[in-house]
C-alpha cells in the first residue's frame, strides 16, 4: 500500500494512515504478501507450504493525556514504538483416497510464533499486550479435516 490517506471533515487535516495506528483505531499495512509453494507427489498426495508477512507499524501513542504512564516527575509522557513484522508459516498435506474420500491435515504457524507486541487499548476486543484483528495469539495450532461426497 502506497497510500491511505483520509478525512472525515472537510475541515479535519488530511490524514495517511499507512504503516501506523490512525485515528479509528486501525492499521493500513505497508506490505501485506502471501506465497504458497505446492508439490503434488503423487494423484493422490499433494503438500503445500504457505507463508503469510504482515509489515510492522507504528503503534497506538499511550500516555497524552492518559494517566497509565507517568515520568519521574509526575508529568504524562507519550509512549511511541513500532509493532514488528509478523510472519506465519502453515504446512498442509492433503491424501485423496478416491474421488469421494479426502483426508486433509496440517499445522497452522508452524514454528509457534508469536504476535508481536503492541500497546493498544482501542480498535476492537479487549486483549492486551496484541493485536488480534491482525495476529493470532493461538500459536501452533494441528488440525485434522476429512470429507466424503455423497
Amino acid at each position: 500500500m502506497k497510500k491511505a490517506d483520509f478525512q472525515t471533515l472537510a475541515t479535519d487535516p488530511v490524514e495517511n494512515s499507512v504503516g501506523r495506528f490512525d485515528s479509528y483505531n486501525s492499521v493500513t499495512f505497508r506490505w501485506i504478501s502471501k506465497v504458497v509453494a505446492s508439490w503434488k507427489q503423487s494423484d493422490v498426495l499433494t503438500h503445500s507450504l504457505t507463508g503469510v508477512y504482515k509489515s510492522g507499524y507504528q503503534d497506538m501513542p499511550i500516555g497524552e493525556g492518559n494517566q497509565a504512564v507517568r515520568d519521574e516527575a509526575g508529568n504524562f509522557v507519550a509512549l511511541n514504538r513500532k509493532v514488528g513484522d509478523y510472519l506465519v508459516w502453515d504446512w498442509q498435506t492433503r491424501y485423496r483416497f478416491n474421488p469421494n474420500l479426502v483426508l486433509t491435515g496440517g499445522v497452522k504457524n508452524l514454528f509457534d510464533r508469536e504476535p508481536p507486541f503492541s500497546q493498544r487499548i482501542a480498535g476492537g476486543g479487549n486483549q492486551m499486550g496484541f493485536d488480534a484483528r491482525y495476529t493470532d495469539p493461538l500459536g501452533r495450532q494441528v488440525y485434522l479435516v476429512g470429507s466424503y461426497k455423497f
